[in-house]
């Protein structure tokens, strides 16, 4: 255990069954991977899932997270070598895998998918260490965004004419 985790490059981190099982991502990870996607000449689909708002005479709501709707295999996902083809622009939540965060609780839990997850679970911060901090990052980048919206009040994304993305909108990027 000392050595920590080593990626078995199975592929349950890159197979999605439903649109409930797919990444959540920050607006600015859904940016780069729409324009990945539009290069490599693939179809993009994202679903704003927490926002808040609306804002503006149009009342659009502002977008913390999106998830990227995936069924099957992830489009960057080599399966003939079983790797990334953008492991270094890969979103957070594909970084912090096989460690899984419920925002807004912060609860971390492990998947129980993975090959490599080891048994009994080892102690997440030291076994997972890359994982862990990439999860440490989604918490500490969600939670600032949650409080300088906080003045707005949550809103249904179903209910929202149109969306900005937070980090535009508070002039983060």
């Amino acid at each position: 255990m000392a050595g920590g985790f080593n990626c078995l490059h199975c592929i349950h981190c890159c197979f999605f069954v439903g649109e409930a099982e797919s990444p959540i991502v920050f607006p600015w990870e859904k940016r780069l991977l729409e324009s990945l996607l539009s290069q490599a000449g693939l179809p993009a689909v994202f679903r704003p899932v927490e926002a808040y708002g609306p804002v503006g005479d149009d009342e659009c709501c502002v977008a913390v997270l999106y998830r990227w709707v995936l069924r099957g295999f992830c489009p960057f996902y080599d399966s003939w070598n079983r790797r990334c083809v953008i492991h270094d622009f890969k979103p957070l939540a594909c970084r912090m895998f096989p460690l899984l965060l419920e925002l807004p609780s912060g609860r971390l839990l492990m998947s129980g998918v993975c090959d490599a997850v080891p048994k009994p679970p080892a102690r997440v911060d030291e076994f997972f260490r890359d994982e862990f901090r990439a999860a440490v990052t989604v918490m500490l980048l969600y939670s600032g965004m949650v409080e300088k919206l906080s003045g707005l009040g949550r809103a249904e994304p179903g209910r929202c004419r149109c969306f900005v993305d937070a980090d535009i909108y508070l002039g983060l990027s």
